[in-house]
């Protein structure tokens, strides 16, 4: 390769842009000449982005010997990292000619160029550059101080040792540098070790903390067993930061401090227990476990408190017993300290506290179980597994910690499992989780309830309990079901709430919880068959509807015989009732929409959701089964676990030939009415009335209704209604009836008919004396009648 002498340009280019054989034979040709331009460029090249290039360029520069300092330095001011970094490397290799150089990189701006140049200095040993390396001590950076720290521990001479000490002395003062007191200080203890111990140990005496600081830092430095006593006694120091440091600088000695650690442990108070366990368990780590376990045995709880703090930090398997062990202490601080550094180990201690679910003393079980809860789903399912085992007692225990956590998808389908559990405490503890969860998990107990086997009805009265809290969101869950796929569903749903078809033939008694009286049985076959030819309309209502759900020719042949009946009613039921035989369904006429059924009333359907549910061929049957088996979920909370019991192989029976739904029907009607929805409130009303007509609760709670909406008319004619039937007792009318008074006395008081509102105010008085509302509105009513006669007499 041929270069012209004169072409620097081109030099330059190729040293920047060549390859890299082209940029070496640049390298050399640049390290053969003399002039200034050529060192300039030689010495660009430590920024090449080539390395090898970059360590070429150092040596020949170093080649020139020591002439090239001076140009080194001028281009010391403009330099980048890395020229800079190649600059000292030279300067390295120029030896004590170069330090001056070597110092005013100390001033550069960057972290790390200082550092090489203070590993550079520290390497020359160069005693010239202490002064600077001292002032070095006070740079904000950490890692520059601690470099030039090192340097200094490299330049150990007399010289060295006695600048350090004026140093120190220069700076103890209230306005000396505090950084450079710790490194002078520091640096005397390592590097006059055993002749520094006697003034250490005044200084450590000293009044002031910082000097006393100072003092511990050095102290263990020094590698003196004379300064192991000290720093000992340095653990009662009033400052914290003091006491904290002299356990760090106790760790320094290694084994040669345990045996006064112990004496310290025997003789000294709190402070100094605590510290001693601290250093002797970094010192001994496992092996520090069996000491450990008999000062667990002591009376002081703040020695047991500072053992288990201390094997926390002992990663062991030996340690981590020792700390379930601790689960059993008489102080709940402590029990408490041990279950949080226990958790802190994560899926690896689950055997161990697995082990400890089945001890035989509640508080391992308890804090075992706390700590099996936080580590998450491992640990959960050992708690539920371990669940299958233990007591009545420990299974409520364990419920109620994996209530008390965070939510997580283990423990929501335990707790909804956990309804069924024979435990009442176990269940009681599922609900309070449930109904902290609030409506989210309805599709879940549905599920559960649904799925096979049978639940029993323990099982359905918790179930139920959680459902009634959130009717709404549970109306809207079940009707989606019952409208996504209604013949599976809708079975499966009516069977898990108790509906089933008893033997028509038995004619069974229908008790209802907490009434008065049974509410009348259904009838058997036979007497169905005699009420047909019955001469009250109802009757033979009642009868063709019953005998309806019963599959045999010789029955709907009497069926058949009443659609030419005298009542419309009964003529009409009789078609609907042959035509659901044949398999037509009874709502695909004029007033239907095929495959769906509406409760309704003489002025129209009700076109709410909870009121309306596709239900393909089975029609207004199985349609109004569905309706009251919504309504079961807000009745069994009062004990009517058989508000509903008709179901068996996808039939039904009609409902109208029990008064118990006729009470369904009217429970419904104020759920709606509670909504403020009247207008179906009414609808329900209506259909329970059908069903029974002397119902005096449902004419008292449409009575109520139409006062709501203000047809103050019709609210008085359900009041005389539900008087004239008030001895069907049987819904314990005769306990609302002073709800009956009042109202009538409102209405009358709006009438403007005050002497007959008085009179049914007292009546409702008579009836319920601690009625504060009909009191109120008696004395009210009563006052304006004796003012307004005053004024008129």
């Amino acid at each position: 390769m041929t270069l012209e002498s004169d072409a620097s340009i081109n030099l330059e280019r190729l040293l920047a842009e060549g390859t890299a054989d082209q940029r070496l034979d640049v390298i050399d040709v640049l390290a053969g000449r003399e002039d200034t331009e050529s060192f300039r460029i030689l010495l660009s090249a430590f920024n090449n982005s080539y390395w090898f290039i970059r360590r070429a360029a150092a040596t020949r520069v170093v080649q020139r010997g020591d002439s090239v300092i001076p140009m080194i330095e001028a281009q010391l001011a403009s330099c980048s990292d890395d020229e800079a970094y190649w600059a000292i490397y030279c300067l390295r290799q120029f030896g004590n000619r170069a330090i001056h150089l070597l110092v005013a990189y100390l001033e550069h701006p960057g972290t790390a160029v200082v550092t090489w140049a203070l590993k550079a200095i520290g390497d020359l040993k160069a005693e010239d550059a202490l002064p600077k390396l001292i002032e070095s001590f006070s740079h904000p950076e950490w890692t520059i101080r601690r470099e030039a720290a090192r340097a200094i521990e490299r330049i150990d001479s007399p010289k060295t040792i006695a600048l350090l000490h004026e140093t120190y002395l220069e700076n103890i003062h209230s306005q000396g540098n505090e950084d450079i007191c710790y490194w002078s200080i520091k640096l005397l203890g390592k590097m006059a070790g055993q002749k520094a111990v006697d003034t250490l140990v005044n200084l450590a005496a000293s009044p002031r903390a910082f000097i006393r600081f100072n003092a511990i830092t050095a102290l263990g430095e020094t590698g003196s067993d004379k300064a192991v006593p000290v720093l000992i006694n340095c653990l009662e120091d009033p400052s914290w930061l003091n006491r904290k440091h002299a356990a760090i600088n106790l760790e320094k000695f290694g084994p040669k401090a345990i045996p006064g650690l112990k004496e310290a442990f025997r003789k000294g108070d709190s402070d100094i227990k605590y510290w001693t366990i601290k250093i002797l368990g970094n010192l001994l780590s496992d092996k520090a476990i069996g000491v450990f376990r008999t000062m667990l045995a002591s009376a002081e709880k703040e020695v047991r408190y500072y053992v288990v703090t201390v094997a926390g930090a002992i990663h062991t398997p030996e340690s981590l017993r020792l700390l379930v062990d601790a689960f059993d202490d008489d102080y709940w601080l402590i029990r408490n300290q041990a279950s949080t550094l226990v958790s802190k180990w994560g899926d690896d201690a689950i055997p161990v506290l697995d082990e400890a679910l089945t001890g035989e003393r509640d508080n391992p079980r308890f804090w075992a179980c706390n700590v099996l809860r936080i580590l998450g789903s491992r640990g959960i399912a050992v708690i539920i597994n371990a669940m299958k085992r233990a007591c009545e007692r420990d299974r409520a225990m364990m419920a109620g910690i994996l209530a008390s956590g965070v939510p997580t998808p283990e423990i929501d389908d335990f707790m909804v499992r956990a309804l069924s559990n024979t435990s009442w405490r176990v269940r009681e503890r599922a609900m309070e989780y449930l109904r902290k969860r609030g409506s989210e998990l309805i599709p879940f107990v549905i599920d559960y309830l649904v799925s096979p086997p049978r639940k029993g009805e323990e099982t359905l009265y918790w179930a139920l309990r959680y459902l009634s809290a959130f009717q709404r969101e549970s109306i809207q869950e079940i009707i989606k079901r019952l409208e996504s796929s209604p013949d599976a569903v809708a079975s499966v749903i009516l069977k898990t709430l108790n509906v089933r078809l008893e033997d028509v033939e038995e004619a069974p008694e229908l008790g209802m919880a907490g009434t008065h009286e049974s509410v009348r049985p259904l009838k058997s076959v036979a007497e169905y068959l005699k009420d047909l030819n019955n001469p009250n309309d109802r009757a033979r209502l009642e009868a063709v509807l019953a005998l309806g759900t019963i599959d045999e020719d010789s029955i709907a042949e009497k069926i058949r015989v009443k659609t030419m009946d005298s009542s419309e009613e009964v003529r009409e039921a009789a078609v609907r009732v042959l035509r659901r035989a044949q398999g037509v369904d009874d709502v695909q006429d004029s007033d239907a929409e095929e495959a769906e059924v509406e409760i309704s009333d003489e002025k129209g359907a009700c076109d709410d959701e909870a009121l309306k549910v596709s239900m393909g061929s089975t029609g207004a049957n199985r349609r109004i089964s569905i309706i009251l088996a919504l309504v079961v979920l807000f009745s069994v909370m009062a004990g009517e676990y058989y508000l509903l019991r008709y179901f068996e192989k996808g039939r039904t029976v009609n409902l109208a030939v029990d008064m118990k739904h006729a009470i369904a029907l009217r429970k419904l009607g104020n759920v709606f009415q509670e909504r403020g929805e009247i207008d179906k409130a009414l609808v329900s009303y209506r259909e329970a009335l059908r069903m029974t007509p002397s119902y005096p609760n449902a004419y008292l709670d449409m009575a109520i209704a139409a006062y709501r909406s203000k047809d103050m008319d019709g609210a008085l004619d359900n009041l005389l209604l539900a008087e004239k039937y008030r001895d069907n007792d049987w819904d314990r009318y005769s306990e609302d009836r002073h709800i009956t008074f009042l109202v009538w006395g409102n209405i009358l008081t709006l009438k403007r008919d005050f002497r007959a509102a008085v009179e049914k105010y007292r009546q409702a008085l008579r009836l319920k004396p601690d009625y504060s509302e009909a009191r109120k509105g008696y004395e009210s009513v009563k006052g304006f009648l004796e003012s307004y006669l005053d004024k008129k007499e």
